[in-house]
């Protein structure tokens, strides 16, 4: 299955010196069809994913950075339309962390979009 997902913010450059962009998006897991194993695997996922995963507060997973003042940072959040992502890094780190979390993700029960 194809990970479905949605931006609240398009992607977009905010250095183009340097190639930092800002990210917004929304992937659209299906926590309604979320057992314990699909929980473990989403850990599983966190860690397996570039940047060094930490959590600075519970159930808060960040990768790349210490905090929002200074990028770069991408952290995500359990939302009720799905995972939350948000952050400003380097379009290179970006690219590489949604590829390998699709990838990684598939699997997953999603919400289909209408």
């Amino acid at each position: 299955m194809n990970v479905v997902y949605y931006d609240n913010l398009e992607p977009s450059l905010t250095d183009e010196a340097t190639a930092i962009i800002e990210v917004e998006r929304i992937y659209c897991l299906d926590w309604d069809s979320f057992s314990e194993p699909y929980w473990q695997e989403l850990t599983r996922i966190y860690d397996n994913l570039p940047g060094t995963v930490r959590f600075p507060e519970p159930e808060i997973p960040w990768w790349f950075g210490q905090d929002e003042d200074t990028p770069p940072f991408l952290w995500a959040s359990v939302e009720p339309p799905g995972l939350q992502v948000y952050g400003v890094l380097p379009l290179v780190d970006w690219l590489a962390w949604d590829n390998r979390f699709q990838s990684l993700a598939a699997k997953l029960p999603m919400r289909v979009l209408k």
